[in-house]
C-alpha cells in the first residue's frame, strides 16, 4: 500500500523487499514506515495483531548507540543466583526495550502476575519496528530485569518466568 506517490516520489524495491523480510522473521502482522510524506504498509497475511511502526526518522536524527554496550551486559547477568526453576525470557534482537504498550500506560507484567503462553510481556523497538515479546509458557513473573526505555542487546535476560507445572487429569473410571 502506498498513498501520497507523486512522479517525483522514488520508492527503492529493495527497500519494501527487505520490509517484508524482516516482517515475515519478526512475526509482527503489520509494519507502517512513513517518511517525507510517503507512506508504506506492510501486512502479513495469518500473522498476530497489527504493530505499527513509528513514523520514520530522518537519519540525522537518529540516536547514538554508544550507550547501548555499556548498559546491556550489567543487565544480562547480575551474578544473583537465582531458582533453577526459573527461566529466562531474552531479547531476540538489539533494540530499545519498552515494559508498556505506550509512555504513561501501566505496564504489561510486574511481578508476581500470572502469565499465558503468548501473552505479550514488553515491546522490543528494533530499527523502528515494534516488536511483541511474549511468554513461551504459562507461569508467573518471578523477576523484571530492566526498566524502561532500555537499550538492549541479542540475549539480554528481559524476565525471568517460573512455569507453572502441567496440570494432569486422572482418568475417569
Amino acid at each position: 500500500e502506498s498513498s501520497a506517490t507523486k512522479e517525483d516520489d522514488y520508492v527503492d524495491i529493495n527497500q519494501i523487499r527487505e520490509l517484508v523480510r524482516v516482517a515475515e522473521e519478526s512475526g509482527v502482522g503489520e509494519i507502517v514506515v512513513e517518511e517525507e510524506g510517503m507512506r508504506i504498509a506492510v501486512r502479513m497475511p495469518g500473522q498476530g495483531a497489527p504493530v505499527a511502526a513509528a513514523p520514520a526518522a530522518p537519519q540525522a536524527q537518529a540516536v547514538p548507540a554508544a550507550p547501548a554496550p555499556a548498559a546491556a551486559p550489567a543487565a544480562a547477568d547480575d551474578g544473583a543466583s537465582r531458582p533453577a526453576t526459573w527461566v529466562p525470557v531474552t531479547a531476540p534482537m538489539v533494540g530499545t526495550y519498552y515494559e508498556a504498550p505506550a509512555p504513561g500506560e501501566p505496564p504489561f507484567v510486574k511481578v508476581g502476575d500470572e502469565v499465558a503462553a503468548n501473552e505479550t510481556l514488553c515491546i522490543v523497538e528494533a530499527m523502528k519496528l515494534m516488536n511483541e515479546i511474549t511468554a513461551e509458557e504459562m507461569g508467573t513473573v518471578r523477576e523484571v530485569c530492566l526498566s524502561d526505555a532500555t537499550p538492549v542487546e541479542f540475549g539480554t535476560v528481559l524476565f525471568y518466568i517460573e512455569p507453572h507445572e502441567p496440570v494432569q487429569t486422572l482418568p475417569e473410571n
